[in-house]
């Protein structure tokens, strides 16, 4: 098995060494060939609300 980074092509190399050479290879396995956009925002809408509810008391808005 391949185990250096510099053996990938783009982007792979670059989640190899974040992600390692295992999740790597299940990432591609399951979205190879497709075009992958990641939001700008991590969070849900409801998740931050739900927060946002929980923590009014103890936490600012920041």
């Amino acid at each position: 098995m391949i185990k250096n980074s510099k053996y990938y092509k783009g982007i792979y190399s670059e989640m190899i060494e974040i992600l390692g050479e295992d999740i790597v290879r299940l990432i591609y396995q399951n979205y190879r060939g497709q075009q992958v956009t990641f939001p700008m925002k991590l969070y849900s809408n409801e998740y931050v609300e739900k927060y946002i509810d929980k923590n009014i008391t103890s936490k600012t808005i920041r």
